[in-house]
């Protein structure tokens, strides 16, 4: 007999997934309509400088985050009281940060960015670790549209540094919600004396992810200037757009795969998607793109061939939940650092051959062998253990 309660409860979405799902659909549809608008309003090149800019930014910000994203998520997932210190550790060393970038740039913007973005990530993933993903929704698709509102007309005002700017005060109405895990906590060190190995892993782990997305347009520049990064980054943001599904699947599984509960039929769907997003950009980019953005050169080569990282990087996103929900972040370490290895030896030899091309064929050589270490060994490792 057939038991339809059963049926019932597989193919129904939890809600929580539904509240992130929507949470991530919107805000990176807002982000997503935002950066092409602008890259619309601006020619390539400072498409390009605005780019090599807010990578700098990127990496400064996940070396002041000391792990702090994937600890503050796992840790209040398990509820280890830590999140107070997390967020005083981070809060000074974004300080820091700040006030390094501007001696280096001069820019206000980018140091507003840098703190702002610091403390609203771990806001996010405190969120995550605890679940309740109706408030991180609402709270990511505000920052968002908070941007857009800001960024543009600071454009017209102070051009490339007033969209910086923009980005960086729309995270700061929301850091009133850290207070909340002052009050509730005592400053107490000694609580993570035990977890350094695990905090000093994640920060290895978010150190290789961030430059593993953002050594490529640092290097592209020296070696072929930023009109070349304007077309590659433009690229990227239409390929990140298509990979929305992966990142949310990552975040609502690596809570509930640090409880044990490895959302494997959830994981396995989202795999077989990157495959069929992966047809349709392929094969609509040659239609769409040059209607869109008529100046910007090889652009529908390039998203072609870089579409070719959606179902590699479902791949790696999934195992990589699975090791770290674990508390075995090492083995994303390493995978990390031999994506990066490829990617920068690639981007020397390719780029210098083949241009901007050269670099993207690099980009998708990285991520696909990221994804292989990752099966291999989650086979070796979870099989002997």
């Amino acid at each position: 007999m057939v038991d339809f309660e059963k049926i019932k409860n597989f193919i129904t979405i939890p809600k929580g997934l539904t509240y992130l799902g929507i949470g991530n659909i919107v805000s990176s549809a807002v982000s997503g309509i935002f950066w092409l608008y602008i890259a619309r309003l601006v020619e390539s090149d400072s498409y390009g400088q605005l780019t090599y800019l807010i990578s700098v930014a990127m990496i400064t910000t996940t070396v002041c985050l000391i792990g702090g994203n994937t600890t503050i998520n796992v840790f209040t997932s398990k509820k280890y009281e830590l999140q107070k210190v997390i967020y005083f550790l981070n809060s000074i060393s974004a300080m820091i940060g700040g006030i390094v970038i501007f001696l280096i740039f001069e820019s206000v913007g980018l140091s507003l960015y840098i703190f702002g973005f610091v403390i609203f990530s771990l806001l996010l993933n405190e969120m995550l670790g605890k679940q309740i993903f109706k408030d991180y929704s609402y709270i990511l698709i505000s920052q968002k549209i908070l941007m857009v509102i800001l960024a543009i007309p600071f454009y017209f005002l102070f051009h490339i540094e007033g969209i910086i700017l923009g980005i960086g005060l729309s995270f700061f109405p929301f850091l009133y919600k850290i207070i909340f895990s002052f009050k509730e906590q005592k400053l107490e060190f000694s609580k993570l004396k035990n977890k350094i190995g695990f905090l000093a892993n994640n920060q290895g782990l978010d150190l290789g992810s961030i430059l593993n997305n953002q050594i490529d347009k640092i290097m592209i520049v020296p070696i072929l200037g930023f009109t070349a990064l304007g077309n590659y980054s433009l690229s990227v943001q239409i390929i990140s757009l298509s990979g929305i599904l992966t990142g949310i699947v990552y975040q609502y599984t690596l809570s509930h795969d640090a409880r044990g509960d490895s959302k494997l039929f959830l994981k396995k769907i989202t795999i077989i998607s990157s495959f069929f997003i992966t047809v349709l950009v392929i094969v609509l980019s040659p239609i769409f793109i040059p209607i869109f953005f008529p100046n910007y050169e090889n652009v529908v080569e390039i998203i072609q061939i870089m579409s070719l990282i959606l179902v590699p990087g479902a791949i790696q996103t999934t195992y990589s939940s699975k090791f770290l929900g674990n508390e075995k972040s090492k083995f994303v370490i390493i995978s990390n650092a031999l994506q990066l290895s490829i990617l920068v030896s690639g981007v020397f030899i390719l780029g210098n051959l083949y241009g901007v091309i050269g670099v993207t064929i690099a980009f998708v050589l990285g991520k696909t062998f990221q994804a292989i270490f990752l099966v291999t060994f989650d086979k070796l490792f979870f099989k002997n253990n």
